[in-house]
């Protein structure tokens, strides 16, 4: 056989051979990429204290202008997100209410929100006159103790949060008084979410300790003060004191974040 025509066999040969192999030659095939879960978030949206049912409230993923659902005439929502582990951060808009941004789970379920009413006369304004500092506020993340120094201070151009003691007793219809307001007033003003966890009473001064707020009292008679300002949580925790101004006309509470 001339040499030329063996030369074609030999790249015919080669050349089927290459052909087979691309055609199919192999089992093998690529991996699918997994499929993706989509779950249906609910719940409903109301305002805090009244917990009346916030309508046409967006909520929108956060940081963004993408809006998940507007709540409906009784502050209902649902939207669907893909599942995960990471929950979802997402930023609840209202009018004549404080923005917050929270995290929703990735999974069915049904969640209830609040939002802080600015209604009038709670708008900003108001918040703003219980700190004498422009501090960011902090959510409270445990149930507050309350520590009530049962001899009245002397606070004038002292240490607010540590005055010297005057010698003289709280009445104790005071302190009865003091310890039945501030269980009510936590329920309410955190929505019912935290209540008082721990009432103890002292003559001395306790101290600063996360969790824990201070309750003194003066003689507004004698040592009449300016209003003060803020009590809550900081990037230290819940902590705090509270001077109460007694006699008078009235009992008035001044706050301070310590």
């Amino acid at each position: 056989m001339p040499l030329s025509r063996r030369y074609l066999l030999a790249v015919a040969a080669s050349s089927s051979v290459a052909w087979i192999a691309a055609c199919g030659g192999s089992n093998a095939t690529a991996p699918s990429a997994p499929a993706i879960t989509r779950v249906t978030i609910s719940g409903r949206l109301v305002s805090n204290p009244s917990h009346a049912p916030i309508a046409a409230a967006q909520i929108l993923v956060s940081g963004t202008a993408t809006t998940l659902a507007t709540t409906d005439s009784d502050g209902q929502f649902v939207f669907e997100t893909d599942s995960g582990v990471a929950p979802l951060q997402v930023e609840l808009r209202a009018p004549n209410h404080l923005t917050r941004v929270t995290l929703i789970a990735r999974k069915a379920h049904a969640a209830t929100i609040d939002l802080i009413s600015l209604a009038a006369p709670f708008d900003m304004s108001f918040y703003q006159l219980l700190r004498a500092d422009p501090l960011p506020l902090a959510v409270w993340s445990t149930d507050p103790s309350f520590y009530i120094r049962t001899e009245i201070v002397d606070p004038t151009g002292r240490d607010f949060a540590n005055p010297p003691g005057t010698g003289v007793a709280v009445p104790q219809s005071v302190i009865d008084m003091t310890i039945s307001g501030v269980s009510t007033i936590v329920s309410e003003v955190t929505g019912n979410r935290f209540h008082v966890k721990t009432v103890e009473t002292g003559v001395g001064y306790r101290g600063d300790a996360a969790g824990w707020i201070e309750v003194q009292f003066f003689d507004r008679t004698k040592t009449p003060q300016p209003t003060y300002s803020g009590l809550g949580g900081t990037n230290r925790g819940l902590y705090g004191n509270a001077l109460i101004g007694i006699g008078g006309a009235s009992m008035g509470i001044v706050w301070h974040d310590a």
